[in-house]
């Protein structure tokens, strides 16, 4: 048995200049044309390159004519550019397949709702309720799991039944349930299954009861950091630091919610690696969706509570005053300058006549002339 292979020139790098990539790829494609409509295709053993191995295929026939589409399709791909190849990876899938299969996969799109699909994977339990964390539900830790797995253990183990009487079925719903709660994995999928109220506080908000309104709203969506332990709002005499150290963890809140949920294909039913592409690609195409949405939500939360704060506001005003200050003491000192320069010029301009008015005046008896010598000692002679 020998594995078959297509022999046809190298792909063209991204090194190259564009203008000689496609002439490159036009030579390679005028090749793959005059192979195919006139000669078949070459076909070579993998394992030899004998000639005693070489084959021939007929062009004609469905299959030829949609591998023949896939082969010169390769040659008409533009070099990928920088930021593009999650793009181009998305495209591929499309290229690679016909229209007329993508119409059979979009088939087998999901037609349960998203919570339905999930929970027939728990199998409709709810795994906190099995093990009696029903009230702090997702919020509860490792430590409270193990613990309640512990109790039911001591009462729906079978060492703890009475001889000859069947084991207790919710022993194995204890097991499930622990196994699945114990996983970071399962366990973030199953939590995204439950119902969570995604509303934000209403607007206007009552300033008076900001700590209690926005604790709570924070409290809710903490179980979805992957981030722990998550800092508390605090209250009005919490210090200034710590109060934007909370803002920046919300700020750049890192979710670890799945949206497996809504996935539109299951992964499971795809026949082959391009199918189970496609699949993945339109599943990631919805996800997307609902992330953005996601970061939507928690970024309007933040900004209600970073522009309702107490804390913020009056740390705001406080800049704002000390900005204010600032500038008027500039001004200040500005307008003390100038008066300083000023009152510098008069003070020169003064003594300028002054030491005028103090010259002293002769005749000289040599040369009638006039002779002024001022206080420094300086002789000035002027003629009549």
């Amino acid at each position: 048995f020998f594995f078959l292979m297509i022999r046809r020139p190298p792909r063209s790098t991204q090194s190259r200049s564009s203008a000689a990539s496609d002439v490159y790829k036009r030579q390679a494609l005028t090749q793959a044309e005059s192979d195919f409509p006139i000669n078949g295709v070459q076909v070579l053993g993998k394992l030899t390159l004998s000639d005693e191995y070489k084959r021939r295929i007929d062009a004609a026939g469905h299959g030829f004519e949609e591998f023949y589409s896939k082969f010169v399709k390769n040659y008409n791909k533009k070099p990928a550019q920088n930021g593009d190849q999650e793009e181009e990876k998305n495209e591929e899938v499309n290229e690679d397949v016909s229209q007329e299969e993508q119409e059979k996969w979009q088939k087998k799109k999901k037609t349960r709702t998203a919570a339905e699909i999930l929970q027939e994977q728990f199998h409709g339990n709810d795994y906190y309720e099995i093990l009696g964390l029903k009230e702090l539900n997702m919020s509860a830790t490792d430590s409270d799991i193990k613990k309640a797995y512990r109790k039911m253990a001591l009462v729906y183990h079978p060492d703890k039944q009475e001889p000859g009487t069947l084991s207790d079925p919710r022993w194995l719903k204890c097991q499930e349930a622990y196994e699945t709660l114990m996983d970071p994995e399962k366990r973030k999928r199953f939590d995204s299954t439950l119902e969570f109220d995604e509303s934000l506080p209403q607007e206007p908000i009552d300033l008076s009861k900001f700590y209690e309104i926005f604790a709570a709203a924070f409290k809710k969506n903490a179980i979805w950091s992957t981030k722990q332990p998550v800092p508390d709002i605090g209250d009005q005499n919490t210090p200034l630091n710590k109060v934007k150290q909370f803002y920046n963890f919300w700020e750049n809140f890192d979710s670890k919610r799945d949206f497996s949920a809504y996935d539109e294909y299951n992964l499971e039913e795809a026949e082959n690696r391009y199918e189970r592409r496609w699949m993945e690609k339109e599943n990631r195409r919805v996800k997307a969706k609902y992330i953005k949405q996601e970061k939507q939500r928690l970024a309007k939360l933040f900004q209600m509570a970073y522009d309702n704060d107490p804390r913020i506001q009056a740390w705001k005003k406080a800049e704002e005053e000390e900005k204010l200050k600032a500038k008027l003491e500039k001004q200040r000192q500005k307008e003390q300058r100038i008066r300083e320069e000023h009152e510098k010029k008069r003070k020169i301009e003064e003594e300028k006549q002054l030491k005028i008015q103090s010259c002293l005046l002769y005749t000289s008896d040599a040369a009638d002339d006039l002779l002024c010598v001022d206080l420094g000692g300086r002789r000035i002679i002027k003629k009549k």
